[in-house]
C-alpha cells in the first residue's frame, strides 16, 4: 500500500530529545558524503502493507527513523527509512544489508535486535527494536552529574557487554558512541546502528562512512582499518562521559587524550577512570583486546577488586585498590598480602642474555621411565602426596593417574570439561579444583570446584591457573599478555607489573617456587628470544629480567635453582641461577627433547620428555606418496611442477634454512637462516621465495639469486601469482592479514584477515583462495585480487592425512592447486622418568 494522499505529512524532529512523541532510536549514521534530498512520509501511512507510521523519531543525513506498528507481529517496532537519492546507490544498499546480517548474527540483552531489510513504495527500509527512552547522549554532559553511581555503573556494564557481545561474535562496529547506545523501555541500553560496522573479512569493501572524528582511534585518525582495539578506544571515551559528563580532553587526534581523575572520586569510579586510560593508550596492542576484556576490567573496578603493582612495589594509578590494564581479559583485584615496599631501590636488570656453560650428563643412566604415551602429552602434575602423576594426553583428550613407583595407570576420576581446554590444578590439600572453560561467548573462565570438578562455579575470566602453595590463591593468565595472582576468600587479585619497556608481549610459560616466594614468568617478545621476569611475592617486585633463547621450552622451580627445559643442545636441561643469570647444564636425554622438570619433595623430581621426527612425504595421488627426508627435523615443503621440492630444514645447531631437492636427486642448502621458514615455488618453477623470520622479511630467489623484497611485522606463506607479478603472504603480526605486493616490493595491498597455518593459494592472475575460521569451521574462500573482497565461493577445509594440517581442500584431485604434493608428517612420543634432584656442580 503507498502513501495515502490525505494523511498528515511528518517533519523530521529538530532536536533529540524534545520530540513530541516518544524519542528514540539514533541518527541514521553520520552526516552523508552528499547532500540527499528530504523525505517526507506521511503519518498513518502503511508501509510494505505492513507497517503502520505513527512518528519521526529520529534523522540523519542518510534518511529518517520512524516508529511504526508490525500489524502482522502486533507490535512496535522502528524503521529507518534510506534517502531516495541515496537508496540510488548500490553502496547504500550494500550498508542497510550489512546491519541486517552483521546484527542478527547476535542475540545479546545490550544489543539492538535488527529484524528484516525491504523495499516498498519507493522506499529501502530496515525495521529493528524499537527503543523509547532515547539515546545515552540524552543522559550525559549536565545531567551525567545529575545520575546516580548506581545508574552510571549499570550503563558502564551493558556499553561494555554490548561490545562483548558483538566482538565475540567477529564483528567490529566501527561507529562506538553515545548516540548509537539507545534506552529501551525497560531501562536496558542496547548498542545499535550497525551500518558502519563490519566482518574484518569485508572490511576492505566498506568506503562509505570512516566514523565520528570524536570517537576514533588515532591509528584510525591516520587511515588505518578499525579493529576491535578501536572500538575499545571509543567505548572508553563513552565510558569516561558517562561517569564524568565529558569527553577526556585531547590535544591531538593523534595522541592519546589525559584523563583527569578527582581526589574525592569514589574508588571504583578511579578505577573505572583508570580502565577508560587503558583503552585510550595510543598503541593499539596496548589497549585491551576487544569488548570481552573491556567488560571483564569494567566489571572487576566496578567491584573494587582491582590492583596493579609497579616495578617499585608500589600500586600504581592514583594508589587504586582497584585498577585496569592494558588487553585484560579476567579480572584483579586486592591481594591477600599487606603492600610492601620494594627490596631494593635500584632498577632489576632488564633482558640482559643469560650465560649457558658446562657439559650435561646422560640422564638416560639416572632415571627410571614410568610411563609412555604415543601421542601429544598436555598436561603432567604431580598430585599431593608426591605418589602420583596425572596426566592429559592424546586427541581426544584422556585422563590417567599414574603410581609413580609402579607405573600402574588409571583413568582419573574427573569430569571430562575439567581438561578440554587447559589444565585441571589439583588443590595442595587434595580437596578441591581449578580448570578453566569456555563460556557461551567463547571467553576462558577459570572454575572452582570440588577434587572430581563437580559442582564448578566461576571464579575470574582467564587461563592456565596455578596453586601457590597456601592453597588460598593461584598464578593464572588475566591474558594472552598478562598474570596475576587470584585469591578465593576475598574474590580479588592483583596484577604483576605492566611498565615493561616492550611495546607487547604474550605469556609463554610460568612456574611457582615450592614455597611460594618466587614466581618466574616467560613471555614471547620477537622472533629470536624470550624474555623472563622473576618475582618476589606476596610485594610482586621484579627481581631478574633475563633474555633466553626461543629453544627454552618449559621453565620450573628446583631446589637447587631455576630449571629450563632447551631443546637445542640435544635437549639438555639446565639449572639458572636466577640472580646472576648463570645457568649450568646439567643433563640430557639422548634423541629427545626435554619438555619440563617437577620437583616434588624429596630425593627425586620427575622429568617429562618428548621425541618428534618430522619428515617430507610426496603425493602424486590421495595414497600414493615416498618419503623424501629421514632425519625428523622438517618443518616445511614446496613442490614445483617440474619436480624440484624445497624443504625448510633445522640444523643441529638450531637455524632453520632451506633446503633445494632437485629432480635429478640432488640436494643442496640454499639459504643461511636462522629462521628461514614457509618456502614456495612459483608456478613455472623458475622463481621460488620464502620468509626470513629473522629479518622479518620476504626472500625472492631465481637462478642468479636471492634479494628481499620486502620487510613486515611477521610475513609467513608467501606465494608467488601466476603471472609472476605478485606475492601474496600472511602478515602474523596484526589479524593475520592477506596482504599482496608487487613482485618488485613497490607496492603493498592489504586484503582480508586469514587463518595462518596454510598458506594463500593462487588460482589465477586474479584470484586466489585463503583459509578463513577456525575449529571444525574452517573454510577456503576465494579472493577477487582486484577488489580485495570474497567472491562467496568457498570450500571445506579437509587434512588429507591425519598428521597434516588442514590444508587441502575437499575432494581436490591430484591436479588442482588445492591438492598438496608435499605434505610435513609428524611422529610424537612421549615418556615420564623418575630421576634424582639435579644439582649445580
Amino acid at each position: 500500500m503507498g502513501v495515502p494522499p490525505t494523511a498528515q505529512a511528518l517533519e523530521p524532529p529538530t532536536s533529540g530529545p524534545s520530540l513530541s512523541c516518544d524519542p528514540s532510536v539514533t541518527e541514521v549514521g553520520d552526516p552523508a558524503l552528499i547532500r540527499a534530498s528530504s523525505l517526507n512520509i506521511a503519518r498513518g501511512a502503511v508501509l510494505a502493507g505492513r507497517y503502520q507510521i505513527e512518528a519521526v523519531i529520529g534523522k540523519g543525513g542518510s534518511g529518517i527513523v520512524l516508529r511504526a506498528f508490525d500489524r502482522v507481529a502486533q507490535v512496535p517496532v522502528a524503521i529507518k527509512i534510506l534517502k531516495p537519492d541515496l537508496a540510488a546507490d548500490p553502496r547504500w544498499i550494500e550498508r542497510f544489508s550489512r546491519e541486517l546480517r552483521l546484527a542478527r548474527q547476535i542475540q545479546h540483552a545490550n544489543v539492538c535486535r535488527v529484524f528484516d531489510i525491504g523495499q516498498a513504495d519507493g522506499h529501502w527500509f530496515i525495521t529493528m527494536e524499537l527503543a523509547t527512552g532515547g539515546t545515552l547522549r540524552d543522559q550525559l554532559g549536565q545531567q551525567a552529574t545529575e545520575r546516580t553511581v548506581a545508574e552510571k555503573r549499570s550503563d558502564i556494564r551493558a556499553v561494555a557487554a554490548g561490545l562483548a557481545a558483538i566482538h565475540a561474535a567477529g564483528i567490529v562496529h566501527r561507529d562506538v558512541k553515545p548516540d548509537n547506545f539507545l534506552r529501551m523501555a525497560d531501562g536496558r541500553l542496547v548498542l545499535s546502528d550497525f551500518g558502519l560496522a563490519t566482518n574484518p573479512a569485508d572490511a576492505p569493501a566498506v568506503s562509505i562512512m570512516v566514523g565520528t572524528p570524536h570517537y576514533m582511534a588515532p591509528e584510525v585518525v591516520m587511515g588505518d582499518a578499525a579493529t576491535a582495539r578501536s572500538d575499545v578506544w571509543a567505548a572508553s571515551i563513552v565510558i569516561h562521559e558517562i561517569l564524568v559528563g565529558t569527553r577526556p580532553e585531547r590535544k591531538s587526534v593523534t595522541r592519546a587524550p589525559t584523563v583527569q581523575v578527582k581526589r574525592d572520586a569514589s574508588r571504583s569510579t578511579k578505577a573505572l577512570l583508570a580502565v577508560c586510560q587503558m583503552g585510550l593508550r595510543e598503541e593499539p596492542s596496548d589497549r585491551p583486546r576487544d569488548g570481552i576484556a573491556l567488560a571483564t576490567l569494567a566489571d572487576a573496578a566496578i567491584a573494587s577488586r582491582l590492583r596493579i603493582r609497579s616495578r617499585s612495589g608500589q600500586t600504581l594509578l592514583w594508589g587504586l585498590t582497584t585498577v585496569a590494564t592494558l588487553s585484560l581479559a579476567g579480572i584483579l583485584g586486592k591481594h591477600l598480602w599487606r603492600p610492601a615496599k620494594a627490596t631494593s631501590s635500584s632498577p632489576a636488570p632488564s633482558g640482559k642474555d643469560i650465560s649457558i656453560t658446562g657439559s650435561p650428563r646422560d640422564l638416560s643412566r639416572s632415571s627410571a621411565v614410568f610411563a609412555t604415551f604415543d601421542q601429544h602429552v598436555h598436561c603432567f602434575a604431580v598430585l599431593p602426596g608426591s605418589e602420583r602423576a596425572r596426566v592429559i594426553w592424546g586427541d581426544p583428550r584422556r585422563a590417567e593417574d599414574i603410581d609413580i613407583a609402579s607405573g600402574k595407570r588409571t583413568s582419573a576420576a574427573l569430569a571430562p570439561e575439567t581438561y578440554q581446554t587447559d589444565c585441571p590444578q589439583v588443590s595442595p590439600k587434595g580437596d578441591s579444583l581449578l580448570f578453566t572453560r569456555l563460556s557461551a561467548t567463547a571467553s576462558p573462565q577459570i572454575m572452582h570446584s570440588g577434587p572430581e570438578g563437580l559442582a564448578a562455579t566461576a571464579v575470574t575470566n582467564g587461563s592456565e591457573p596455578r596453586w601457590l602453595p597456601n592453597g588460598e590463591e593461584f598464578l593464572y593468565n588475566i591474558d594472552a599478555g598478562h598474570a596475576g595472582v587470584f585469591s578465593l576468600p576475598t574474590l580479588e587479585s592483583t596484577m604483576f607489573s605492566d611498565d615493561r619497556g616492550q611495546a607487547t608481549r604474550s605469556l609463554y610459560k610460568k612456574a611457582v617456587s615450592n614455597d611460594g616466594s618466587t614466581v618466574a614468568i616467560a613471555y614471547h617478545v620477537d622472533a629470536t628470544n624470550r624474555l623472563l621476569e622473576i618475582h618476589s611475592l606476596p610485594d610482586m617486585n621484579v627481581l631478574a629480567s633475563w633474555r633466553i633463547p626461543l629453544s627454552v621450552r618449559g621453565i620450573g622451580f628446583d631446589r637447587n635453582g631455576l630449571s629450563l627445559s632447551d631443546v637445542s643442545q640435544a635437549g639438555t636441561l639446565d639449572l639458572l641461577n636466577w640472580r646472576s643469570g648463570e645457568a649450568q647444564r646439567s643433563g640430557y636425554l639422548p634423541m629427545q627433547n626435554v619438555e619440563s622438570l617437577i620437583d616434588f619433595g624429596g630425593d627425586r623430581s620427575v622429568l617429562v620428555a618428548s621425541r618428534k621426527t618430522s619428515d617430507v612425504w610426496l603425493f602424486n595421488g590421495v595414497t600414493t606418496a615416498r618419503q623424501l627426508t629421514y632425519d625428523g627435523r622438517n618443518y616445511g615443503a614446496a613442490w614445483s611442477p617440474k619436480g624440484d621440492v624445497l624443504v625448510s630444514k633445522e640444523l643441529g645447531d638450531n637455524r632453520l634454512v632451506i633446503f633445494r631437492y632437485d629432480r635429478d636427486g640432488t640436494s643442496r642448502q640454499v639459504s643461511a637462516g636462522p629462521l628461514d621458514a614457509t618456502p614456495s615455488f612459483s608456478q613455472d618453477g623458475e622463481l621460488w621465495t620464502y620468509a626470513d623470520y629473522h629479518r622479518r622479511a620476504i626472500v625472492l630467489c631465481d637462478a642468479a639469486g636471492c634479494k628481499n623484497v620486502w620487510s613486515e611485522k611477521l610475513p609467513a606463506w608467501p606465494t608467488i601469482s601466476p603471472d609472476r607479478k605478485h606475492i601474496a603472504f600472511i602478515d602474523q603480526g596484526g589479524m593475520n592479514h592477506l596482504r599482496v605486493i608487487n613482485m618488485d616490493g613497490s607496492s603493498k595491498r592489504d586484503l582480508v584477515p586469514l587463518n595462518v597455518e596454510c598458506p594463500p593459494i593462487w588460482t589465477s592472475a586474479t584470484s586466489l583462495w585463503g583459509l578463513s575460521g577456525s575449529g571444525n569451521d574452517r573454510t577456503w574462500q576465494e579472493i577477487d585480487l582486484g577488489t580485495g573482497n570474497r567472491t562467496g565461493r568457498s570450500k571445506l577445509a579437509v587434512a588429507a592425512d591425519p598428521d597434516a594440517p588442514i590444508c587441502g581442500a575437499q575432494s581436490e584431485p591430484a591436479g588442482s592447486p588445492f591438492f598438496q604434493h608435499t605434505r610435513i608428517i609428524s611422529r610424537e612420543t612421549w615418556e615420564a622418568r623418575s630421576i634424582p634432584n639435579l644439582s649445580v656442580n
